[in-house]
């Protein structure tokens, strides 16, 4: 390979890095009245608001930018894609959640289009992109099957209700914020 090709295949590799987080804010953003939508389709759904919501969203979204940013640090393609596989794998199991509410409910699920339609296809790609260019092990992959696996199965068990880690989120930042006042 010239020096040319290595060139464009770096920057190619970094404009695909921060599309993970852009992507991501927008799903975020998609998500900004999802209360509405919880209360229509999920019974039992915790003492949300707008607001604890909202936080949840930006803050959750600022961490995705930031753990990005920290890829800068490193010069390694490999160590930049071996930092940025676990919020990949995180977005991914947000995405299909999405995807799997919008047909459990046959209707549109706030974060599904940019989640689902997007940020899965996205986060596949660079996925297939890190493990045939071999700059992470398939064998790494392998250690975040059981968390998509485990999302997928609480999804699906909690029906019509919030899964328990979404409960969490919500109770937690509930807490936080009543906590600040």
């Amino acid at each position: 390979m010239n020096d040319q090709t290595t060139i464009l295949k770096a920057l190619f590799f970094q404009k695909l890095i921060w599309l993970v987080p852009v992507v991501f804010l927008f799903h975020e953003l998609e998500e900004w009245n999802i209360l509405a939508w919880y209360d229509a389709y999920f019974v039992d759904v915790p003492e949300s608001t707008d607001v604890s919501i909202r936080t949840w969203l930006v803050a959750v979204s600022i961490v995705g930018f930031l753990l990005t940013s920290l890829t800068l640090l490193f010069k390694s393609e490999t160590v930049k894609a071996y930092f940025m596989v676990p919020l990949i794998i995180v977005t991914l199991g947000n995405g299909l959640q999405h995807l799997y509410w919008t047909f459990l409910f046959g209707d549109y699920a706030p974060g599904v289009i940019f989640g689902g339609l997007i940020g899965v296809p996205l986060g596949c790609y660079f996925l297939y992109r890190c493990v045939s260019g071999k700059l992470i092990s398939r064998w790494y992959l392998l250690l975040f099957v059981p968390y998509i696996a485990n999302s997928i199965v609480q999804t699906i068990a909690a029906g019509n209700t919030p899964p328990p880690y979404i409960r969490a989120v919500h109770e937690l930042m509930i807490d936080i914020l009543r906590s600040l006042s």
